[in-house]
C-alpha cells in the first residue's frame, strides 16, 4: 500500500512538472488563453478514517489535495486554474464489502465505552 500511496501523490507532482513549464509558456504569450490543470484525486482527499486500513491511501490522496490547493495560488498570477475533482467510490478491491468490512473490522473493536 506504502508504494500504491506513493504513485498517487507523487505521481500528481511528476505529471504537473512534466506540462507546467507548457502551461505557463502559453499563458505568458497568450496562445491559450484558458490553460488548467485538473487533478483527479478522490473524495478520500476530503474524507478519512474509515479505519479499513485505507490510511495511506487516504494521506496520499490528502497530499494530493493540499498541493493542488497551493498550487492553484501560486498559478492564479498566470490565469491557469487547478482544479480538483473528487470522485466517490467506485467498485475496487479497496471498497468492495465496505460495509461488511467497516462492520467485521471496526465495530467489532470498539469498547462498549466508546
Amino acid at each position: 500500500e506504502t508504494l500504491l500511496a506513493k504513485f498517487n501523490f507523487f505521481g500528481v507532482i511528476r505529471m504537473t512538472k512534466a506540462f507546467l513549464p507548457i502551461l505557463k509558456k502559453q499563458s505568458i504569450s497568450g496562445s491559450h488563453k484558458y490553460s488548467q490543470i485538473v487533478n483527479i484525486i478522490s473524495v478520500a482527499g476530503v474524507t478519512s478514517g474509515t479505519g479499513l486500513g485505507a490510511s495511506a491511501y487516504e494521506a496520499s490522496k490528502h497530499a494530493s489535495e493540499a498541493f493542488t490547493n497551493s498550487l492553484r495560488v501560486e498559478l492564479k498570477i498566470f490565469g491557469i486554474r487547478v482544479v480538483a475533482l473528487n470522485p466517490s467510490f467506485y467498485d475496487t478491491p479497496l471498497t468492495n464489502n465496505v460495509e461488511q468490512r467497516f462492520r467485521n473490522d471496526v465495530l467489532k473493536r470498539i469498547t462498549p465505552a466508546c
